[in-house]
């Protein structure tokens, strides 16, 4: 109940900030103050995954794995090879530690369930449609996330 109530207002900030349609994800309930809709979608989330709780999680670990993954190329790319004066590059942290914690997470994400890749790359696609559509094909700035209340 905890996970999925601090879920909802995650996706309540998402949709004030308007990275997510404010109308539904950034409505609070007039008399109680609470992130209403957020609540009913994560606990319909709940309630309607065939597999549950388990399938959750794997679809979670490849929505986070992959950005993991994309951090450590981008940690790679930024202190081994691009180009830097006065610093000195090092092999173990500049060039091994991020390809042995990207290679970890393909290992993660290569070994999740198909289902869980299936639904992960859809969902990844949906996402990237939708930031297409609000940035009218990638030519506006997207919307930045507020962090300052974190």
């Amino acid at each position: 109940m905890t996970g999925q109530v601090g879920s909802a207002q995650r996706l309540f900030r998402m949709g004030r900030d308007k990275v997510l349609p404010g109308r539904v994800f950034a409505y609070l309930h007039p008399k109680r103050n609470t992130p209403t809709y957020n609540i009913w979608i994560m606990g319909g989330g709940s309630v309607c995954g065939h597999a549950g709780y388990e399938l959750a999680g794997e679809v979670l670990n490849f929505g986070a794995f992959l950005p993991f993954m994309g951090v450590n190329l981008a940690a790679l790319r930024q202190f081994y090879f691009a180009v830097q004066t006065g610093r000195k590059r090092r092999l173990l942290t500049d060039a091994l530690a991020p390809r042995l914690g990207a290679l970890f997470c393909l290992w993660i994400c290569w070994n999740l369930p198909p289902v869980a890749k299936i639904a992960g790359v859809l969902w990844l696609l949906l996402r990237f449609a939708y930031d297409a559509v609000k940035t009218r094909g990638f030519r506006a700035e997207p919307v930045m996330i507020d962090f300052s209340e974190s």
